[in-house]
């Protein structure tokens, strides 16, 4: 994913061979930033700035354990104070163009997903949590509900209109929630649309998978989910 600045340009990218410990590495990064109290470190993400004339002023690497998302247009959020990005279950937020770590955190116990500008603050789109940031790493509040924010039946389950945080979860539940204080304005069962239904008509083995994992805890189901994405990309 390449970030396009007036005076820089920021490339964002997973490395998993990187080893921190190892001085064989193809990349030499300047700074690598980690939660010290975690054991797992399963997701890991270069970033990269480059000047107007791609000259590279710093590289980093970024770690943290959870679950592993795809990089998207979702996955950072560039604003005046910093350059906040999703990884595993946490948000990191670095200075740029020099790339010091601003500040770190856990908005979710499983996996980041996406974050948002909204406005003065950052919303996260996390699997378990919904949350509300201060561009200081501060949670102002946190929203979870019976089941994990996975839907795959809507091709859009989160959405931020006005004040109103629209999000969708495993169970076809949609949630509006407010977005200044975190409260839960309603909640409803959210039909497919025809192209919804048509667009997954095909997807066999996640429709079964679907049916067998009702009885399952949410975390139960957020890892058999992971496995099932992990075999189908393989």
């Amino acid at each position: 994913m390449q970030i396009k600045s007036t005076d820089f340009t920021i490339d964002l990218f997973e490395d998993l061979t990187y080893d921190p410990q190892s001085a064989d590495n193809v990349v030499k990064y300047d700074y690598y930033y980690a939660p010290e109290d975690q054991q797992y470190r399963l997701l890991q993400r270069g970033i990269c700035v480059t000047d107007e004339e791609q000259q590279v002023i710093r590289q980093v690497y970024i770690a943290a354990s959870g679950g592993n998302t795809s990089i998207n247009e979702h996955s950072y959020v560039l604003f005046e104070e910093g350059l906040a990005v999703c990884c595993g279950d946490s948000v990191f937020c670095l200075a740029v163009p020099d790339l010091t770590l601003l500040w770190q955190t856990k908005a979710d116990t499983i996996t980041c997903f996406g974050v948002f500008a909204h406005e003065n603050d950052l919303i996260v789109h996390g699997e378990l949590s919904i949350s509300r940031l201060t561009k200081e790493g501060a949670i102002i509040w946190q929203f979870s509900a019976s089941d994990i924010f996975v839907s795959l039946t809507s091709t859009i389950n989160f959405r931020i209109e006005g004040r109103t945080i629209y999000v969708i979860d495993w169970d076809g539940i949609m949630y509006e929630v407010d977005a200044e204080t975190g409260r839960l304005l309603r909640e409803y069962r959210e039909q497919p649309s025809a192209d919804q239904l048509r667009a997954t008509a095909n997807i066999d083995t996640e429709k079964d998978v679907r049916g067998k994992l009702e009885s399952l805890s949410k975390g139960l189901r957020s890892l058999f989910l992971r496995l099932l994405s992990f075999f189908r990309n393989d």
